[in-house]
């Protein structure tokens, strides 16, 4: 004769008590994909500007060059950061048109305005600006060869570049603090006796 199952019926259909270690492991349970699901969701967002970054650049790019030069890519960075004056100018032509109450596109318009002033910090006084690295022969060759697909994002090698001639005041004094420790080794060479 078959042993009865130890099972208990209809357990699932049971209702928890809401101080229960069984609530407890449920709402965490909940609040964990609820957690995931937000991080995918800024991954997700985070993934699809660079996508657009990079597009853009692979579009205004010189595909006929095998390198570019750093003034080249200061010059494309310059072009990438006045991407939306067409559009901010077809905003304001619909702003000044009378009759109208209130601002068209107010929401769109604040935030093309919030993430130009983002990127041209990041690029005049900033940690500098992240753009494929063109300056670099055999990423340059992978990133003209790269079709779009989002699958090739993290093979991409990126670089960050500040504009020319803007050195932070650390910058400055480990360069001269390089310097003054080259010049004390120096005399300290010519110092010494050399062996024989």
């Amino acid at each position: 004769m078959p042993k009865a199952s130890n099972k208990k019926i209809g357990q699932h259909r049971k209702p928890v008590h809401p101080n229960s270690r069984k609530a407890c492991q449920l709402q965490r349970g909940a609040h964990k994909k609820e957690k995931n699901q937000i991080r995918d969701a800024e991954r997700t967002v985070r993934q699809n500007v660079l996508l657009e970054k990079l597009q853009w650049f692979h579009d205004h790019m010189d595909h006929s060059k095998t390198v570019h030069s750093r003034e080249e890519v200061c010059r494309l960075i310059e072009e990438y950061l006045h991407r939306f004056d067409e559009e901010l100018e077809q905003i304001e032509i619909i702003n000044s048109i009378k009759h109208r109450r209130g601002r068209q596109h107010a929401s769109r318009e604040n935030s093309i305005k919030t993430t130009l002033e983002l990127e041209k910090n990041h690029y005049m006084t900033g940690s500098g600006f992240e753009v494929p690295d063109l300056l670099n022969a055999k990423h340059c060759k992978f990133f003209k060869a790269w079709n779009g697909d989002s699958k090739y994002l993290t093979a991409i090698k990126l670089t960050t570049v500040k504009l020319k001639g803007d050195l932070s005041e650390k910058d400055k004094n480990e360069d001269t603090s390089i310097a003054e420790d080259k010049s004390k080794d120096t005399e300290d060479l010519s110092n010494k006796d050399i062996p024989q």
